[in-house]
């Protein structure tokens, strides 16, 4: 999830060598920035089914049952000394999770930790830092998060005219090697921070899908370092008397408030120990297919329901992850296709996945075909907090996506009817929502026309605009358009609602849609007005 005219270096003579490779980075190259991450070690394969990357980390606990009990002084580091800055970047919520673990772990020595998004923070004020530990994933292809992106283009501007030589850091960098270029962000971050002068505190450490090794080799780390700046004669603790968010008040001040439900911890974690809510038995009740006909893959609205109806806590924008039999035990993410309801249920849509030697996804197969009404899923909610409303509660929406990505936009504007109409609103138009959505063919892929019809009669949507890219634009010779060219028809109008304090959300595939939307946007707004908005969460997105 990039903005691809953002992270991208100018290519560098092999002379030069990784680390000044790296610290020579530049706006506006992309490809090469991919290039030197793989040179760097990045390697696999995309996934099966193209289910959302998230943080190219598994939501696994953290810290892991087998680290054991590690012991560091508690109590005793000098309060007076420097603070720990506990930074992230972070698109799911999995690594904020870790961040806030981690500076748990160093209060519980005595030390004082404060955590913040690098959303929050520039290089120059990273610069001021003494000390930091840094937790980023990586989304995409090797990208920043959506998170990170401001922060990224301020280290593009102020290359070669900052020093770090102050700073003493930490960094975890988190990814999954099924993706082409393995913890891309964190390993540019890494050497950005070197190249600048930084001092790291000990190697940097990757985490493969949430791997417990890789964890449990984080949380020494930490254990190591306030052992260090700890005194004599102290008592030792162990990371499983840390206090949570929903210890007893006083406890843990500095920790997110335990009803803070948009905390990044999925509904139903322990907050304490990061500890896995168990996979759930749904049942499928019903399960329709949206494009028959259609020249592509199908694409099926599937209908689950919880047996004992107790899936609340999640938000619309949210994930839910499962796992399909015969599949390797391995966890499939797809985005929720409509609000949270008093029945509990949950609805996805899910396109059939196509593999490149002609073979079917095993998860998209079995839950467009192989799965039986009435059968069986195991699933769980996943928390998606830079995809949720957030802030933007009372603001203008512009939802934008293609594909299956109807899912996330169609969630959006159920919740915010939902809104208006609990908060006794006469005139919805007072939160107006505006959808831009592109699909193959008007005939056959036009999904949930009915209830794009039926907002816009009764104003739950202000407006909707379709593109369909294999139907004719006029004349036989036309060529396609695709949802990209609808923020360039309505530039004026995108420019007036984006003035009016709207926010927006994108929803679909990377490649094509969420490139080629963000270059739009960066044309018609301004590349600084883009990042502004990301900056203020203005501008979320949820590409796979």
């Amino acid at each position: 999830m990039i903005d691809t005219l953002l992270f991208q270096p100018e290519r560098l003579g092999a002379a030069l060598g990784l680390l000044l490779g790296y610290g020579l980075l530049c706006a506006g190259c992309a490809r090469q920035a991919r290039r030197l991450a793989r040179d760097a070690g990045g390697h696999a394969r995309r996934g099966d089914d193209g289910t959302p990357p998230a943080d190219h980390a598994s939501d696994r606990a953290w810290p892991p049952a087998s680290a054991g009990p590690t012991a560091f002084a508690a109590g005793s580091a000098d309060p007076a000394g420097p603070d720990w800055l506990v930074a992230y970047a972070s698109q799911t919520g999995t690594v904020a999770a870790w961040a806030e673990q981690t500076a748990r772990l160093l209060r519980a020595a005595g030390a004082r930790a404060r955590v913040a998004s690098l959303c929050e923070l520039t290089p120059a004020a990273l610069a001021r830092e003494e000390r930091a530990l840094i937790l980023v994933s990586t989304a995409g292809q090797g990208d920043p998060p959506d998170d990170a992106l401001g922060f990224a283009s301020d280290c593009f501007e102020r290359d070669g005219a900052l020093a770090l030589d102050g700073l003493r850091y930490g960094l975890l960098a988190a990814g999954d090697s099924d993706y082409p270029v393995f913890c891309g962000f964190g390993r540019w971050l890494d050497h950005w921070l070197l190249a600048h002068g930084a001092r790291p505190c000990f190697e940097r450490v990757e985490v493969d899908r949430g791997d417990a090794t890789a964890l449990a080799l984080w949380q020494r780390r930490i254990g190591a370092l306030a052992a260090r700046e700890a005194g004599p004669g102290t008592v030792i603790a162990s990371v499983a008397s840390v206090p949570g968010p929903d210890a007893a008040a006083g406890t843990d001040a500095d920790a997110r408030a335990a009803t803070d439900v948009d905390d990044g911890v999925a509904p139903g974690n322990d907050a304490a120990t990061f500890a896995e809510p168990a996979f759930s038995p749904w049942r499928l009740v019903a399960r329709h297919r949206l494009n028959p006909g259609s020249i592509g893959e199908p694409v099926c609205h599937l209908l689950l329901e919880a047996p004992d109806a107790d899936a609340r806590g999640w938000q619309a924008g949210d994930l839910v992850e499962l796992r399909a039999p015969g599949d390797g035990g391995r966890a499939r993410r797809y985005t929720v296709c409509n609000a949270p309801g008093a029945d509990g249920r949950i609805e996805l849509l899910v396109r059939r996945h196509r593999r490149d030697d002609g073979g079917i996804g095993i998860a998209s197969g079995w839950l467009t075909g192989g799965l039986a009404p009435g059968g069986e899923v195991r699933l769980r909610l996943r928390a998606h907090p830079s995809f949720r409303i957030g802030a933007n509660a009372g603001r203008p929406l512009v939802l934008i996506g293609s594909g299956t990505g109807m899912a996330g936009l169609r969630a959006h504007w159920q919740a915010r009817a939902d809104a208006v109409a609990s908060a006794g609103a006469a005139a919805p138009a007072a939160a107006p929502v505006w959808l831009l959505f592109g699909e193959r063919q008007r005939e056959r892929d036009a999904f949930f026309a009915d209830e794009i019809a039926a907002a816009l009669a009764d104003g739950r949507l202000a407006r909707a605009d379709l593109a369909f890219s294999r139907d004719a634009a006029g004349t036989p010779a036309a060529a396609p358009r695709h949802v990209q060219d609808l923020l360039h028809a309505e530039a004026d109008r995108l420019r007036d609602w984006v003035d009016a304090g709207a926010a927006l959300y994108v929803c679909g595939r990377l490649a094509g849609m969420g490139e080629g939307v963000d270059g739009a946007l960066r044309e018609l707004l301004g590349g600084a007005a883009v990042d502004a908005l990301a900056r203020a969460g203005r501008y979320r997105r949820d590409l796979y």
